[in-house]
């Protein structure tokens, strides 16, 4: 005598195929057809047939952000501290284009311990950059940045700067490693402590970034 049994896959095809498309009870009673065959049990409407759509997914966008931190001591009759830190926050928008906040700040003294002791800052330096990147092709890219300076020390008491425009971004098979390079035109502001034009200022620059990931 020959058995046939479904197998525990079949079983699971079975039911992922039932689960996948559910059965929906109406939300609304029709009235009966005026032509409804009491023997056959037909009517002469046909029957519907439920429509089946196929919205597409939309694309998980989240947030990507990286920092790093360093700290630097050196002790003996010149001591020294300093300290490093930058950061960098992405999101994608669309398939295209990118928003990206980055900074970074450093701040050094050094201090000689002799009579009397003198101590003076070396580095006091604050970057940030805002904006949004648009790529096309397999390596163009067009940005728009705005972007903030303060470094005392080099006699700028600010910088705001408004940036945009075309270049290209490298990155290796891994994606470890990338750069970016985009020549551009900008309109800057800045107060400086020496004297000079005081207003908007236009010219042509660049800007690069390179993001090393280990």
């Amino acid at each position: 005598m020959m058995r046939s049994s479904l197998s525990p896959i079949l079983i699971a095809l079975a039911l992922t195929a039932t689960a996948a498309y559910p059965l929906h009870a109406a939300t609304e009673v029709d009235p009966p057809a005026a032509d409804n065959d009491q023997i056959t049990g037909q009517t002469g409407a046909p029957p519907a047939t439920p429509a089946q759509t196929t919205a597409a997914a939309a694309p998980k966008r989240e947030w990507h952000g990286s920092a790093t931190a360093g700290f630097q001591v050196l002790s003996g009759t010149i001591e020294a501290w300093g300290t490093t830190s930058e950061g960098k926050i992405t999101r994608p928008v669309s398939d295209d284009w990118t928003f990206v906040v980055r900074g970074s700040y450093t701040y050094s003294t050094v201090t000689v311990q002799d009579s009397p002791k003198i101590e003076k800052v070396q580095s006091d330096r604050l970057w940030t950059s805002a904006g949004a990147d648009y790529t096309f092709g397999s390596k163009g890219i067009f940005i728009v940045r705005s972007l903030y300076l303060r470094d005392p020390l080099h006699e700028i008491t600010y910088r705001a700067e408004e940036l945009g425009g075309v270049g290209f971004r490298l990155q290796d098979s891994a994606k470890r490693v990338e750069f970016t390079f985009v020549p551009g035109l900008s309109l800057l502001k800045e107060d400086t402590f020496l004297p000079g034009f005081e207003g908007l200022e236009g010219g042509a620059g660049f800007y690069q970034a390179l993001s090393l990931k280990m």
